[in-house]
């Protein structure tokens, strides 16, 4: 039902996305290594030798964080420079997704309001319980209960919520059906 929708959500791989995070973040930390040698150079010549220094290690360190911040945002625009057909066409193939979510969603809206109507006046003009009725609203309860604690457990087994999904569509069916 939302095949071309879900494909969307596919196309960002979680392993590969972690893995370029990682590296990000081992890029950083070795930016930040670099950056602190040259300041903690700076600083050790100002205390070792004074009649080398000249007492502005501060601007002097500020200096140095400027140039790495350049270096660093040149490398960067370099990159995406690099990178402009590959992300461009990332890019239009994403948004090409989400207008085709943004069209089924258009054309399902409809359809789940009257749904969402049917059931509100079912729930306004049930004014007794009969015994069936408690029992479809005791059989949804039961199958609401272990969705409820996959959640809560932040379950990432996609076997599991398919199955319960099934479980509470059945009794949901089931219970408006009558």
């Amino acid at each position: 039902m939302f095949g071309p929708l879900a494909q969307a959500f596919q196309a960002v791989n979680r392993d590969k996305l972690i893995q370029k995070a990682k590296f990000a973040l081992n890029c950083f930390v070795m930016f930040l290594f670099l950056l602190a040698i040259p300041i903690a150079y700076r600083i050790y010549i100002e205390l070792s030798a004074p009649q080398a220094a000249n007492g502005l290690v501060w601007i002097d360190s500020i200096k140095i964080i400027a140039l790495y911040i350049c270096i660093a945002s040149t490398l960067v625009l370099l990159g995406l420079g690099m990178y402009y057909f590959r992300l461009k066409h990332l890019l239009l193939e994403l948004e090409e997704n989400a207008e085709l979510g943004r069209d089924m969603a258009r054309v399902m809206f409809p359809y789940y309001r009257q749904e969402l109507q049917e059931i509100r006046h079912k729930i306004k003009t049930a004014t007794t319980i009969n015994q069936d009725e408690a029992q479809g609203f005791a059989t949804i309860v039961k199958t609401l209960l272990p969705v409820a604690q996959m959640l809560l457990k932040k379950d990432a087994n996609m076997i599991k919520w398919g199955m319960q999904g099934l479980n509470l569509y059945k009794s949901f069916s089931g219970f408006f059906k009558k």
